[in-house]
């Protein structure tokens, strides 16, 4: 396994970090490799991946919520355009300048 899940990266760095603390010998001059900012940098990129996390689901509910509107059969928009095409063209009739202003537009079913 690779190991490439957010989760795994995170504590990936967070045993380097432990590892780097440990070392009594390293020193770094530049402050974006010194311990301290190491472990800031974690927490901040755990704090986002929490953030994401308790996040999907709300974007997932409201993507099937979005579905439903537009998808569900009989009451979806879809299914409604499509209604209100088939409508329009039996009133004008299929030659008809109001048919010919809504016939391309084009609804589909999204999977």
């Amino acid at each position: 396994a690779a190991q490439l899940s957010y989760d795994q990266q995170i504590e990936h760095l967070n045993a380097l970090i432990e590892l780097l603390k440990s070392e009594t010998t390293y020193t770094p001059n530049e402050p974006d490799l010194k311990t301290a900012t190491l472990s800031t940098l974690l927490a901040n990129l755990k704090t986002a991946n929490t953030n994401v996390s308790t996040s999907f689901v709300a974007v997932s509910n409201a993507r099937i919520a979005r579905n439903k509107t537009l998808y569900n059969a009989k009451v979806g928009t879809v299914e409604i355009a499509q209604a209100v095409k088939d409508y329009v063209k039996s009133v004008y009739g299929a030659t008809a300048p109001e048919y010919k202003q809504i016939r391309k537009i084009q609804f589909k079913i999204v999977e």
